[in-house]
């Protein structure tokens, strides 16, 4: 029986053990990089992986998942990655989107599932060919180009992040962003549409909101928007999303690569 290679890019140390333990050797060989730094080195050395699982939070604050991600999409040599984080933690949701959109994320899985088998049987029908995925987030992901809603140009990331630091005050936003009356107003009509598709793909509170009901004035539209960026901030604010994020513009195509050799 060969050997499956994995890469596993987590920065809790008791996290990285209980994933050796659950890919034991010899079916499985485990590289655990709990840094951005680690992992590029590997790459830049041509190591190749079958799978590699990637959190969304790393430490030092720096980087997140997302150039781990980058990192595997533009350079490695990796069959299949794996969204890997708890999802009811802030922006947790918006990075496996993200993820799927910007880098080709093959499945998604919560940190938190409580079956101690989960990991090996994921990994195993991985390298089998299937997305192991929950079924609700199979689904869920083929709409992941809803990030082009979100995210359609970098005024929009600016702007989100100003939403942010303002609370939503939107004098404070026009003066931080530069942006006129009109063109705010235009933002938060179009947030507001995107943030309803968001929601109605991926789960959440503000699931309701309509063209019709989002024409009704300001106040209605700032609520919902305050409380999308709120539940999302580490990932507008991750301090290496400039640099990784992908415009609608962009081509997501993978370069060519051999797959991993044995």
């Amino acid at each position: 029986m060969s050997q499956s290679r994995v890469v596993v890019v987590e920065d809790q140390a008791a996290h990285l053990d209980y994933v050796r333990s659950k890919l034991p050797a010899p079916e499985f060989t485990v590289d655990l990089f709990s840094t951005i730094g680690e992992l590029d080195r590997a790459a830049q050395r041509g190591e190749e992986w079958d799978v590699a699982f990637v959190d969304f939070h790393l430490a030092p604050d720096c980087t997140t998942g997302l150039t781990a991600l980058k990192i595997l999409h533009d350079y490695a040599a990796v069959s299949k990655t794996v969204a890997y984080t708890t999802f009811g933690e802030n922006s947790r949701v918006l990075y496996a989107v993200a993820a799927r959109r910007w880098f080709d994320v093959t499945a998604v899985l919560d940190k938190g599932d409580p079956d101690p088998g989960r990991l090996a049987s994921f990994t195993k029908r991985l390298l089998e060919g299937e997305d192991p995925s929950q079924p609700g987030w199979r689904e869920r992901l083929r709409h992941a180009d809803v990030m082009d809603q979100l995210l359609p140009e970098p005024q929009w990331l600016r702007t989100w992040r100003s939403w942010c630091r303002q609370h939503g005050d939107r004098r404070a936003v026009a003066t931080e962003t530069g942006l006129s009356a009109s063109a705010l107003r235009k933002f938060s009509e179009d947030a507001i549409k995107a943030i309803d598709s968001f929601e109605r793909r991926f789960g959440g509170e503000d699931a309701v909101l309509t063209d019709h009901r989002a024409s009704r004035g300001n106040v209605q539209r700032i609520g919902p928007i305050n409380r999308f960026v709120e539940r999302n901030s580490f990932f507008f604010f991750a301090p290496d999303l400039d640099k990784v994020i992908k415009w609608p513009q962009q081509s997501s195509k993978r370069r060519q690569r051999p797959a991993p050799s044995h």
